[in-house]
């Protein structure tokens, strides 16, 4: 019955374009901070109400995530490093001493905690107290 019901939810899923506008405010907020709005290839919504997910692409490929609320999901720099603001200073600080030299251009807020992967091509896990889970290259 929750195989059902999950299919069913998936199937009404639908990816649909929307003006930067329609963003939540929490997501355009951070938009404006860190990134260029001027410079948005486009928007996408995935799903709706509480199950909504947006997608913003940039002219140059960078693209960020967010939840229904306008909570970050993720960022994919493809032209530079992740703003270090929207990292977790635990997270920035195990990079600067282990990996100098090396920038984040990948973050995501997952389940089990936070995921990254650094320029060197390096991913790193960590749980929610923002220790190492698993390290992958």
């Amino acid at each position: 019955m929750v195989v059902l019901a999950l299919t069913s939810l998936t199937a009404c899923s639908k990816d649909r374009i929307i003006s930067y506008d329609q963003l939540p405010a929490n997501a355009k907020n951070v938009i404006e901070k860190y990134f260029d709005k001027v410079n948005v290839s486009y928007v996408k919504q995935d799903g709706t109400g509480m199950w909504a997910e947006y997608e913003v692409k940039f002219m140059n490929m960078d693209e960020v995530e967010f939840d229904s609320k306008g909570t970050l999901k993720s960022v994919d720099m493809r032209s530079g490093e992740v703003p270090s603001a929207l990292v977790p200073q635990l997270i920035r600080t195990y990079v600067a001493d282990n990996f100098a030299g090396q920038v984040i251009i990948k973050y995501s807020v997952e389940k089990y905690g936070h995921e990254i992967k650094l320029n060197g091509g390096l991913e790193i896990e960590f749980d929610k107290s923002f220790n190492v889970r698993k390290i992958d290259d």
